[in-house]
C-alpha cells in the first residue's frame, strides 16, 4: 500500500487498533504503519511524523488511582493462594465423591475444567491482560452476573446434579481470577481452605459449594466495583474467542485422559498438579521480562542487525530461562511430593502423573507465549493436534500408565508449537516491531 492511499484518519485508527492507545512518537507510529499497513519505511516515517505532530483533542484522564492488578511484588501471594486453592479443592474431592458418587464428581470436573479455562483465557485476552483491565471489565458487571446464572442454570438443566456442581465450580474458579487480579489472592485461598475443612467434617456438601460460589461471585463483584476507571481499549472479540477456544482445548486435554482419574482417584490428580502449576507460574512470570529485555538489548542497534537471526539474543535468553525454571522447579517439587508421600505413608502423586502434568505445564507456557504474541491460529493448531492425539490414544491405543495419553498429547502440542515460537524469538527486531506489546 502507498502512503497516499491511506488517509490520516485510517492510519491513526490502524495504529490505535494495534497498540490499544495513541502512538507516543513518530517512530512508534512508523513501525506500526510499516508492519501492518504495508507502507515502505520512509513513507511510514513521514506519515508517522504528521500524525504525531497533529494536535489531538484528548479527553481528560478519568482514572482516579493506579489501576489494580497483579504486580511483581504480588507474585508470591498469588502463587501461595493458588496452591492453597488447588490443595483445598483436592481435599474437596473425596467428601464430594462419597456423598454424590464418583460418576457425578467425574462428570462435573470433566465439564468444569475446560469451560473454566476457556472463560479464564478469554477474560485475560480481552480484559485482564491489561493493567487496568478490571476497570474495563467492570463496565460489564451486569452481563457477567447474567452469564453466571445462565451457565449454572443451563448445566443444571442438561446434566442434573453433575451440571449444578460443575456450574458452581466454574463460578468459583472464574470469579477467583478476578479476586486474585484485584490483589485479594490470600483471601481467596483461605476461603477455599475453609470449605475443605467443612467438607471433611462430613457435613452436607452442595450447600457449602453453593455458598463459596456465591461469596466468590460477590467478592468479584465488589472487586470490579472498587477498581479504577479504565483508559485502555479491550482486546478484540476475535482474539477473545480464539483465546477461549485455546483455553478450552487445554482444559479438555487435562480431562480427556481417563487414566488421570479425575473424580475417581480422590485427591490424587489435583495434588499431582501442584508442582507443575507452581513451576508454570514461575516460568510465566519470567517471560514477562521479554517486554523489558528485548527493547533494552536493541538500543542503538541498527534495523538490519536487529532483524538478523540470533540464537543467543535477548528473546531466546528469556525463553530458555523460563523453560529451565519450569523444568528445574517441577523436578524438585515432584521429588518433594514423592518423598513427602513416603514419609507420611500416603500416596500424594505418582511419577507418571507428575511427568504428564509437567509436560502439559510446559505446553501451557508455550501456548500462552504464542497467544500473547498474537500467533493465535498456530497456538490453536498446536492445542488441536495435541487433543486429537490424546483422544486417539484413548480410543485405539489405551495406555495403562497414569497420564500416558496426556503425556503423548502434550508432546504433540509441544512439537507443533515449538518451531513457531523459535521463529518468532530468534529475530528480536521483528519481534519488537510486529508482536511485542501489540494485541
Amino acid at each position: 500500500m502507498k502512503a497516499d492511499e491511506l488517509s490520516a484518519e485510517r492510519a491513526r485508527a490502524l495504529i490505535e487498533a494495534r497498540l490499544g492507545r495513541a502512538p507516543q512518537d513518530a517512530l512508534e507510529a512508523a513501525v506500526i504503519l510499516e508492519a501492518w499497513g504495508g507502507i515502505d519505511a520512509n513513507a511510514a516515517m513521514r506519515l508517522g511524523a504528521e500524525l504525531t505532530a497533529e494536535p489531538t483533542n484528548l479527553e481528560p484522564s478519568r482514572a482516579t488511582t493506579q489501576p489494580a492488578g497483579i504486580r511483581d511484588g504480588g507474585m508470591l501471594a498469588e502463587a501461595l493462594a493458588l496452591v492453597m486453592a488447588v490443595v483445598a479443592i483436592a481435599a474437596w474431592t473425596p467428601p464430594l465423591a462419597e456423598e454424590f458418587g464418583n460418576s457425578v464428581v467425574k462428570t462435573a470436573l470433566q465439564v468444569a475444567l475446560p469451560l473454566t479455562l476457556a472463560l479464564q483465557w478469554g477474560l485475560r485476552r480481552r480484559y485482564l491482560g491489561r493493567l487496568d483491565g478490571l476497570g474495563r471489565l467492570a463496565e460489564n458487571q451486569a452481563v457477567l452476573g447474567l452469564m453466571a446464572v445462565t451457565i449454572l442454570g443451563a448445566l443444571s438443566l442438561f446434566l442434573g446434579l453433575s451440571g449444578a456442581l460443575a456450574g458452581l465450580l466454574i463460578i468459583t474458579w472464574v470469579g477467583g481470577i478476578v479476586v486474585v487480579q484485584r490483589g485479594w489472592a490470600m483471601w481467596y485461598g483461605l476461603s477455599m481452605a475453609l470449605v475443605a475443612v467443612y467438607l471433611n467434617l462430613g457435613l452436607p456438601s452442595l450447600g457449602a459449594i453453593a455458598a463459596v460460589a456465591a461469596v466468590t461471585l460477590l467478592t468479584a463483584w465488589f472487586a470490579l466495583s472498587s477498581s479504577a476507571t479504565a483508559v485502555s481499549y479491550p482486546g478484540s472479540w476475535r482474539g477473545t474467542l480464539a483465546a477461549g477456544l485455546i483455553g478450552g482445548g487445554l482444559g479438555a486435554m487435562l480431562v480427556a485422559d481417563s487414566t488421570v482419574g479425575w473424580g475417581t482417584n480422590g485427591a490424587l490428580p489435583a495434588l499431582a498438579l501442584v508442582p507443575s502449576m507452581v513451576a508454570s507460574l514461575w516460568a510465566g512470570h519470567h517471560l514477562w521480562d521479554l517486554h523489558e529485555a528485548v527493547p533494552r538489548a536493541l538500543r542503538a542497534v541498527g534495523v538490519g542487525e536487529a532483524d538478523t537471526i540470533s540464537w543467543a539474543g535477548p528473546a531466546m535468553a528469556v525463553f530458555t530461562g523460563a523453560v529451565a525454571r519450569l523444568a528445574a522447579s517441577a523436578c524438585v517439587l515432584s521429588i518433594g511430593a514423592i518423598l513427602l508421600g513416603d514419609a507420611i505413608d500416603h500416596t500424594i502423586a505418582t511419577w507418571s502423573l507428575l511427568f504428564a502434568f509437567g509436560c502439559i505445564a510446559l505446553v501451557m507456557v508455550l501456548i500462552s507465549l504464542l497467544e500473547s504474541l498474537s500467533c493465535i491460529l498456530w497456538a490453536l493448531l498446536a492445542v488441536s493436534a495435541g487433543f486429537a492425539v490424546e483422544l486417539a490414544v484413548g480410543i485405539w491405543g489405551p495406555v495403562d500408565v497414569a497420564g500416558g495419553g496426556l503425556t503423548l498429547g502434550a508432546a504433540t502440542a509441544f512439537a507443533v508449537a515449538l518451531p513457531m515460537t523459535i521463529m518468532l524469538l530468534v529475530r528480536p527486531g521483528r519481534l519488537l516491531s510486529t508482536s511485542l506489546w501489540i494485541s
